[in-house]
Parts: C-alpha cells; structure tokens; sequence
C-alpha cells in the first residue's frame, strides 16, 4: 500500500463512524445511483512535491469529501447538518488519524439546485489538504 491509499482509507475509515451515514466509498457516485442516504464519498485529488528535504519528500495532497443529503422539506438543512457531522468527525483525533497533517480549504455546495431535479438530494464538496513526508522512493 502507499502513503495516499493509507491516508484515503484512513479518512473513510474515520467517516463510516458517522451515526447517520448509509456508506462511504472511495470513488465517485451519481446521486441517482445511490438508493440510501447520507452518502459520503473519499476522493484523492492532485499532490505537489517539494523535494528540499534531502531523501524524504513532503507532499501536499487535494481531498475531496463529497456528500449527499436527502429531504424533501429542507435538503438544505440536512446538508448543513451532514457537513457539520463529517468536520465534527474529521476533528476528532480518535477517529481520525491523519487529523494533525489535514486543514480543510473551503465547502461547495449545490445551492439547493438539485432539489427540484433530485427529488430533495443536496450535494456538497468538502475540500481539504493534507501534509505528509515520505522516502522518494515510496509516495
């Protein structure tokens, strides 16, 4: 395994905790495929290198917590509480391993714009990085 599997895995590991959530996957999933909600998704995203540390490396790498919520009344409401369940579990230090590496860079959200067509999904992408160091010759 590398370094960005066992960070991914450890983040999905950390979210499956969630009471509410219904699953966690490592792979994207359309809205209209998924039959039970909450619904969490893990996806690694681009890593910059910095290699000025002699033999090791730090990586900077993107991740994307992307989310969907369902109600009929207020989608937007059960997204607000679904996103602050997923930051209450992603800083937490015993679900979450990688927690002291990981500052979380912004929150998209869908507006509301997939209600109508959703039948009352919302969606949201949780943007994070995360800091780790590694030999060259295992990222």
């Amino acid at each position: 395994m590398s370094n960005r599997n066992d960070i991914l895995e450890g983040l999905k590991d950390c979210l499956i905790n969630i009471p509410s959530v219904k699953d966690v996957v490592r792979k994207f999933i359309f809205f209209d495929q998924v039959t039970t909600f909450p619904y969490l998704m893990v996806l690694g995203g681009d890593e910059t290198f910095d290699d000025n540390l002699g033999d090791s490396t730090v990586s900077r790498m993107s991740v994307r917590i992307m989310g969907y919520s369902k109600s009929a009344q207020e989608p937007e409401k059960e997204q607000c509480i679904l996103i602050g369940e997923v930051l209450t579990y992603l800083n937490n230090t015993t679900y979450n391993t990688v927690k002291d590496h990981m500052r979380p860079i912004g929150i998209e959200t869908d507006e509301g714009q997939l209600f109508a067509n959703g039948d009352g999904v919302s969606i949201f992408v949780l943007n994070l990085e995360l800091t780790y160091r590694f030999e060259r010759s295992a990222p």
